[in-house]
């Protein structure tokens, strides 16, 4: 929302997510809709252009617009969602959060005593 604000929209961007994450919880995928608001005397941003300027504003955060595509008015991207997938990823077998791989730390939880 912070990076929408910052592409100087001519009135607040309203921004929906399809999903939140609890704290500690990981999303590799996430849909969400902007209405962006048309900006007097220029033209409208591209799907590739407000992807572009979202991202540049994003840095250094760790997350990252994949694509964007404009969309009929009547879609929001909570109640439009025809599915969601969540994976459970446990780890088992580590008695210290150390021996958790490198590639896995922010991927899957460790209960403790594993």
């Amino acid at each position: 929302q912070e990076a929408a604000a910052k592409l100087r929209p001519s009135s607040p961007i309203k921004f929906h997510i399809s999903s939140r994450t609890d704290s500690g919880v990981h999303a590799l995928a996430n849909a969400a809709h902007l209405d962006v608001p048309p900006r007097p005397g220029k033209a409208d941003f591209t799907g590739q252009q407000l992807a572009q300027g979202l991202n540049h504003h994003l840095r250094p955060e760790p997350i990252r617009i994949l694509s964007a595509q404009r969309v009929p008015s009547t879609f929001h991207a909570r109640f439009s969602a025809l599915s969601r997938t969540y994976i459970y990823r446990l780890l088992l077998g580590c008695a210290h959060h150390s021996q958790i791989p490198v590639f896995e730390r922010d991927l899957c939880w460790a209960p403790p005593g594993g």
